[in-house]
């Protein structure tokens, strides 16, 4: 299983969520990280599409703003989606280690 590039992740939260922000929330920007890993039923990982029926193992990255409540997820360096201030089951479910597939996004949605 190959590390994702932390940096790299950061910058690509940044570009999908900065145009959302007030100016004050991009000058003070809070960044938490956390990662573990997350097994899944194909090599397409979270994402939509067609993988290889294999279990599949790779990091899941999270990150939050916490300036401005914005979150997202990435599967791998790749991000899976953003959202802004989700809901309970989103910081449970990082709490098991587990995340929802991209297609199960809107189950963190206020």
């Amino acid at each position: 299983m190959r590390l994702p590039c932390l940096p790299l992740v950061q910058e690509r939260f940044w570009n999908e969520i900065k145009d959302k922000l007030s100016e004050e929330e991009k000058h003070c920007p809070e960044i938490d990280m956390v990662m573990f890993p997350q097994t899944w039923g194909s090599t397409a990982l979270g994402f939509r599409g067609i993988g290889g029926q294999a279990m599949t193992s790779a990091y899941t990255v999270v990150v939050r703003d916490n300036t401005s409540g914005w979150v997202a997820v990435f599967f791998g360096e790749s991000l899976a989606y953003a959202l802004n201030n989700p809901n309970q089951k989103f910081y449970e479910d990082i709490q098991k280690g587990k995340m929802e597939a991209v297609i199960k996004s809107c189950l963190y949605l206020r």
